[in-house]
């Protein structure tokens, strides 16, 4: 359990179910667990707000009130916004096989209470939204879609690896950045666990995408967010990562 504070009160309610998610290979077992502090809306968005009352309405019950006195917000450099773990906290387990491979994922929402070890920062990924469209990119012959986002370099905080790998690999500036969630992955046969985090950017281009420094990217598209399962095959979390993406938009 996650505490901002002694004065904290846990909420919590649990969904559990068999998910089969689409390519990649996903077999999910859901667990879903909600964190919310009620009436700790007034530092965050619109878009939050309404992503609390969804996720309440699908009948993951509140069962006490959290102190507002822990509300934190996060914000670095005027691009950083709130703090989406002071809302919800939804918890997703999965897995995906990969190059024979199978290799369990724990999803979080929000920015991890305890700061993570540099030792285990992996990787970040960003759904990143300009015009009202989402930027994604093709990687290597097979063009296989994501979102902009690679490994997090030695030294490199995940917010800065996020607007580094966007500038890389789709040549767009990052306007405004908030983190979505994080995921834990464990490596198969290593006895050890990496972390990847998740983002929310508003963007706009440098200029034209020309190439990728590092040769990964072949090509960028603007998509409808609607359309994005045509592309990102990342079974329940993507589809939980999109729905939080689109929420954070519709608020600002």
């Amino acid at each position: 359990m996650k505490t901002y504070g002694e004065d904290i009160v846990h909420a919590t309610a649990k969904v559990v179910g068999n998910v089969h998610g689409g390519g990649c290979g996903f077999k999910s077992r859901l667990s879903r667990k909600l964190e919310a502090p009620q009436g700790a809306f007034p530092i965050c968005n619109e878009g939050l707000k309404r992503s609390f009352k969804r996720a309440t309405a699908r009948r993951l019950f509140l069962a006490k009130p959290v102190s507002r006195a822990n509300n934190r917000n996060s914000v670095q450099d005027g691009i950083f916004g709130c703090n989406f773990a002071t809302l919800m906290n939804m918890e997703i387990k999965s897995q995906f096989d990969h190059r024979g491979k199978t290799y369990k994922v724990t999803y979080t929402d929000g920015v991890p209470v305890i700061e993570t070890d540099p030792k285990i920062l992996d990787g970040v990924h960003s759904f990143c939204f300009y015009n009202n469209k989402l930027v994604i990119v093709g990687h290597g012959k097979d063009n296989n879609w994501t979102p902009p986002g690679g490994a997090i370099e030695k030294g490199e905080t995940y917010e800065e690896a996020s607007v580094r790998e966007i500038k890389e690999e789709s040549n767009m500036k990052v306007l405004h950045q908030e983190c979505i969630g994080y995921q834990d992955v464990e490596i198969p046969g290593e006895n050890r666990v990496v972390r990847q985090f998740r983002m929310f950017c508003i963007v706009e281009p440098y200029g034209d995408f020309v190439s990728d420094p590092d040769g990964d990217i072949l090509e960028i598209k603007l998509i409808d967010p609607k359309d994005y399962r045509e592309y990102i095959k990342w079974g329940e979390i993507g589809d939980h990562l999109m729905e939080q993406a689109l929420s954070l938009k519709s608020g600002m």
